[in-house]
């Protein structure tokens, strides 16, 4: 199976999800999340989109060195940040054959989490 290749697309529920957001029954409740904007692009296409969880993201690009332009409101600007770290990391991590953005994410998640230290 080929090495993957992210493509940079901007996930639908990442614009629509940001504009019907405001609209949240509650004010206090926070939907306008990283999580809730990306997980559902990230579960129906993963070779397309990718999972941000902001602290442990943060916390691999800082150990990884890569530059992660990260805003706490989703943005195409983060986003497209992510998508180029994935990018980045896929590259590097060729050998071992990375399927999709799952494997990028759990990549990510063992750099960026302290469950592995």
């Amino acid at each position: 199976m080929p090495s993957y290749t992210p493509r940079k697309v901007c996930p639908p529920n990442l614009t629509a999800g940001a504009k019907s957001s405001h609209r949240s029954p509650r004010k206090q409740s926070r939907v306008l999340t990283w999580p809730v904007a990306t997980v559902f692009g990230f579960i129906a296409q993963p070779e397309t989109h990718i999972f941000l969880k902001p602290t442990v993201t943060r916390l691999a690009a800082k150990e990884y060195g890569f530059d992660f332009r990260y805003r706490p409101r989703p943005s195409w600007k983060t986003y497209s940040s992510l998508l180029e770290f994935a990018q980045e990391i896929g590259d590097e991590i060729r050998e071992l054959r990375p399927r999709d953005l799952i494997d990028i994410q759990s990549f990510i998640w063992v750099l960026g989490s302290d469950e592995y230290e």
